[in-house]
């Protein structure tokens, strides 16, 4: 069985092409989850994290971090501990940069 459509659309993402964080969620969600295809998503997930539009759209920044954590999580590609450490790190960045509480130093010292 080849590439899927939306796998080749994630490794173009992770090439450099250009993709807004929208688009970016919507294909995790519909298409890469569906296919398994964790550590494609975990990938792209990360990339797009860094888009400068999310300043403006925090609720849209946590949506991409939170699907980023699931992902990393049950990216079969990465030893258990470094997935679940990976993905409370990545749980605990997004909600230190919106300043709320969970981010407080739950998970230790930063």
């Amino acid at each position: 069985m080849g590439e899927t459509k939306a796998i080749k659309k994630a490794k173009d993402i992770l090439r450099g092409e250009a993709a807004n964080p929208k688009m970016v969620l919507d294909l995790v969600k519909k298409e890469l989850k569906e296919e398994k295809a964790f550590d494609y998503a975990r990938k792209i997930l990360g990339r797009v994290r860094l888009h400068p539009s999310l300043k403006q759209d925090p609720h849209l920044a946590l949506q991409i971090a939170q699907q980023q954590a699931l992902c990393t999580y049950k990216d079969q590609n990465l030893s258990a501990d470094k997935r679940f450490d990976d993905a409370l790190a990545i749980l605990d960045d997004a909600h230190r940069q919106r300043g709320d509480g969970f981010g407080k130093g739950w998970l230790g010292p930063p």
